[in-house]
């Protein structure tokens, strides 16, 4: 002990001479340590914290600010800033490249546009070719969760497509690809043998949903713009000596993408798959006690039957449906029957079976009724169809009064809901 005080006494006076801390302050907004930088932030607005941030992406450096940066600037949704934060996508730290990735993902069209104005030099060949792969898939994926979104019946209309076809890029080749990836998926579920497992087991953040969940869309794309290169693809999916379905929700109900190929090849003259998807849907109504549940299995019959094409309704000269092999007063005896078991539960079913009925009468040339369906339609729920801000079938209906208003009920619905799950306009409609 008197020696450490000895010690102490003999470096006091060289300590006091110092005046300055041995070690240099770390504190500021170029600090090495994240904790001091985020604390020299809060001083900052948000103006200058965005200059800053462009600041680090312009000079690249320092390495370790690079990924915050990222973060800062994607908040501001400023498409200017693309061009900054596409090059750090091929930057060797795996957190810089996957965090500049998803910020041109968040960008959506917008960042393919900008890719593609980028200077050559700016960014080279392998990762931009990436990039675009990965940009075409992303907006893919966001049409068809649109689609989801508004059109959970997949019906049929003529602006479908519109916000697929809204970036200049001829996407056949990507929607052909995204096809033969799922065919062994479309050929267990078209045969009724498909088991989601998303739908049992919780699934993790960084798992995505198979094609045939959400790519509804891109079978329709091609049903439009290709069918026969989707009836040559598809050919032989349908096993015509496949084992029974199993009683169970996984062995007798259509993912997305499998339902709309079924409508597809219905339409064109091939209507097992749609006929037995019919039957495996209506086995589940034996022994089910729960009425909302059966509602939403009669409703999604109802559509797969439309869908796939009626007998004897087509009228020339205005809406109708496609020619087909079901008959529309089994869908109408579908869409009555999802109405009672639904009751006045106002769950999105009540809304969703009247805008079908709606649309059955449409095409039958019963406009009146069409219209007061839809007044049912948008009353019945607080989650009414947003499809009919885009539907062309009710084009008919334009003129009256009572259908204008809807339209505009319809629009400010919209505006409470995600943007992505509002209904996509083209300029030129």
């Amino acid at each position: 002990m008197l020696l450490l005080m000895a010690v102490e006494a003999w470096l006091a006076p060289a300590l006091a001479a110092q005046g300055e801390p041995v070690f240099s302050p770390t504190a500021g907004p170029d600090s090495p340590f994240a904790e001091e930088r985020a604390l020299a932030g809060l001083g900052q607005s948000r103006a200058e914290r965005l200059e800053a941030a462009r600041a680090i992406l312009r000079a690249g450096e320092p390495a370790t600010q690079l990924a915050s940066a990222i973060d800062t600037i994607v908040r501001a949704r400023d498409k200017a800033d693309i061009a900054l934060i596409a090059p750090c996508a091929a930057s060797l730290d795996p957190a810089v490249a996957m965090g500049a990735s998803a910020a041109l993902k968040a960008y959506g069209r917008d960042a393919l546009a900008a890719l593609e104005a980028l200077a050559p030099q700016a960014l080279d060949a392998p990762t931009r070719k990436k990039l675009r792969e990965m940009l075409l898939r992303d907006h893919v994926q966001a049409c068809c969760r649109r689609d989801r979104a508004i059109n959970p019946l997949q019906l049929e209309y003529e602006a479908r497509l519109d916000e697929l076809d809204s970036i200049n890029e001829n996407l056949d080749v990507l929607l052909l690809s995204l096809l033969r990836e799922a065919l062994p998926d479309l050929r267990k579920d078209i045969n009724g043998q498909y088991f989601n497992r998303r739908y049992y087991y919780l699934p993790t953040e960084d798992s995505e949903p198979a094609f045939i969940e959400y790519g509804a869309l891109v079978i329709a794309a091609l049903a439009r713009r290709k069918p026969e290169v989707l009836k040559r693809e598809t050919e032989g999916l349908m096993d015509q000596n496949a084992p029974p379905s199993y009683y169970n929700y996984w062995g007798q109900m259509r993912q997305s993408a499998t339902r709309e190929l079924a409508c597809f090849l219905a339409r064109n003259g091939q209507s097992a798959a749609a006929v037995k998807m019919v039957s495996d849907m209506e086995s589940m109504l034996r022994y089910q006690p729960d009425p909302a549940y059966a509602a939403g299995v009669h409703l999604d019959v109802a559509a797969s039957m439309m869908s796939s094409g009626v007998k004897d309704e087509r009228k020339p000269g205005r809406f109708s449906l496609a020619a087909g092999p079901f008959e529309a007063a089994v869908i109408m005896e579908h869409i009555e029957t999802a109405l009672q078991a639904a009751g006045q539960s106002s769950l999105p079913v009540a809304s969703q079976a009247r805008y079908l009925k709606a649309r059955l009468l449409i095409a039958q040339g019963d406009d009146g009724g069409a219209l007061r369906e839809l007044e049912e339609s948008i009353e019945a729920s607080d989650e009414p169809m947003l499809l009919l801000a885009v539907d062309g079938a009710f084009a008919s209906l334009a003129e009256e009064r009572r259908f204008q208003t809807l339209l505009q009920y319809t629009a400010l619905i919209a505006r409470r809901v995600d943007e992505n799950a509002r209904p996509f306009k083209a300029k030129d409609r």
